[in-house]
């Protein structure tokens, strides 16, 4: 009898079936830790967090499509995520800008 919850199973889900959260750290320019963003990934969409703010919801598969051709900036509800040649970064409110973990772009790429 096969078991439907062995962890071979675990192994075959689609990546693009993956749902959680993960955060990461805000720093200012001068590396003084600002705040945490939250990431809460679900079958359909990705919401940003930022405290007890909502920043973002974005649909996941015009996220997806924008982390595999991140040429122009992508612009959601009060963020705005970019690529430039030091790094991925993520805008708020149009004013600050924060960097983003290679890491953590890497695994959106993966995940979403």
């Amino acid at each position: 009898m096969h078991d439907l919850n062995s962890a071979a199973r675990n192994l075959e889900i689609d990546p693009m079936e993956w749902t959680g959260r993960m955060d990461f750290d805000l720093s200012d320019d001068q590396g003084w830790r600002v705040g945490t963003v939250e990431i809460v990934i679900r079958i359909d969409h990705l919401s940003l967090w930022f405290g007890n703010r909502t920043l973002a919801v974005i649909d996941r598969d015009t996220f997806r499509e924008w982390l595999h051709d991140p040429e122009d900036p992508f612009f959601v509800d009060d963020v705005m995520w970019s690529i430039g040649e030091t790094g991925a970064y993520l805008t708020i409110d149009d004013s600050a800008s924060y960097r983003i973990p290679g890491a953590l772009v890497q695994h959106l790429v993966q995940v979403v």
